[in-house]
């Protein structure tokens, strides 16, 4: 039986009773302890009980303790007291000797931090009995998870990843859409908190949570503007423990406002109302044609024509934005009042063919009169 055990053995005998005399007895005590010796170990990791997976979440890099309290649940007093861990090695005890009942708590703190990942150890512990009884022994096993999150982010603009300049040519004042691509990169869950654009683009995204390895995408729109536009977004996602990860991306594109003019001269004179310089009828008579690129893009074709039917000489020669180029076209002066209309349509790198016109008169002097 365990514990303190005690039995007294009698021994009784006659003493020839038949000359009247009573028996004899002897009494004799014995002692024993029932020594039922363990001990048992409880392990913690950062003071949570661990004992499935996944355990606390811990950023990687960041102090792990183990703490191992270690009881004597038996009723012998247990000596040489000793806890190791299956990969930390020994770990540093206030008691080495426990009484009944009586608890050791030991600490083992990680080198270097947390590890990336899931992490299991086992704490082991052994004690000495007295009385040369056998050791005994118990073990726990902890978890945790090293949480190394990250979150990357891909912004389109208009479907196309456009990091460099110009980005995609976008005519102004029309709709463009952002796309914005948020992959989980790290090994722990997020929830993505936002996702903010710094020329203030509204973004909505479906959904905020990402499993490891999952991604969403989100979507934000506005009018285009006229000429090279940049705008950077940010997404910011909250892991399990931790602050928030972030990641950014820049987009570009080019907000493209094609235009175009036309001047029409008569003789060199710019004769927009009539009657415009007066020409002896039969005299030669020159139009010149000033063409300017008004707009923001190149034009790649042109044409030029006359509304009396004139043959308009150009080169073929591309546009630049805010550049002018002139054609030429020839006839002899009629008599009296002369009117034409230049009229240059213009085909840009991108969007839409744009169009000018310039009336320009003159006064045909005929031969009567002069």
């Amino acid at each position: 039986a365990p514990d303190q055990y005690a039995n007294a053995a009698t021994v009784t005998a006659d003493a020839q009773p038949e000359l009247g005399l009573d028996p004899i007895t002897d009494i004799d005590l014995s002692h024993y302890f029932g020594a039922v010796p363990s001990l048992e170990i409880e392990k913690y990791t950062n003071d949570q009980k661990a004992d499935d997976e996944p355990g606390p979440f811990i950023r990687v890099g960041e102090p792990v303790t183990w703490t191992f309290l270690v009881t004597n649940t038996g009723n012998v007093r247990l000596t040489s007291i000793v806890v190791t861990d299956s990969l930390e090695g020994p770990a540093l005890c206030d008691y080495t000797s426990l009484e009944r009942n009586q608890k050791a708590t030991c600490i083992i703190t990680a080198t270097n931090g947390s590890v990336a990942g899931a992490y299991a150890n086992t704490g082991y512990t052994v004690a000495t009995p007295p009385g040369g009884l056998a050791d005994v022994t118990d073990q726990d096993d902890s978890h945790y998870f090293g949480a190394d999150p990250s979150v990357a982010m891909q912004k389109l603009t208009a479907g196309q990843l456009a990091r460099d300049m110009p980005g995609p040519y976008i005519v102004a004042y029309e709709p463009v859409t952002w796309t914005y691509v948020i992959t989980n990169t790290g090994n722990v869950p997020l929830t993505v908190q936002a996702v903010i654009d710094d020329q203030d683009v509204d973004v909505n995204c479906p959904s905020p949570e990402l499993s490891v390895d999952g991604w969403t995408t989100c979507a934000g729109s506005e009018l285009a503007i006229a000429g090279q536009y940049t705008n950077t977004a940010e997404v910011q996602a909250a892991p399990p423990v931790g602050g928030d990860v972030t990641a950014a991306d820049i987009s570009h594109y080019y907000g493209v406002e094609p235009g175009v003019s036309i001047k029409k001269l008569t003789n060199g004179h710019d004769a927009n109302e009539a009657p415009g310089p007066l020409i002896p009828e039969g005299d030669p008579v020159n139009w010149t044609y000033i063409v300017t690129n008004t707009g923001n893009i190149t034009l790649t074709t042109l044409m030029v024509t006359d509304s009396e039917g004139a043959t308009v000489n150009c080169d073929a020669a591309p546009i630049g934005p805010k550049a002018s180029k002139i054609c030429t076209a020839s006839g002899v002066a009629i008599s009296g009042h002369y009117s034409n209309t230049g009229t240059v349509t213009a085909t840009p790198l991108f969007g839409p063919q744009v169009m000018a016109s310039d009336t320009s008169h003159y006064y045909g002097l005929s031969l009567i009169h002069i």
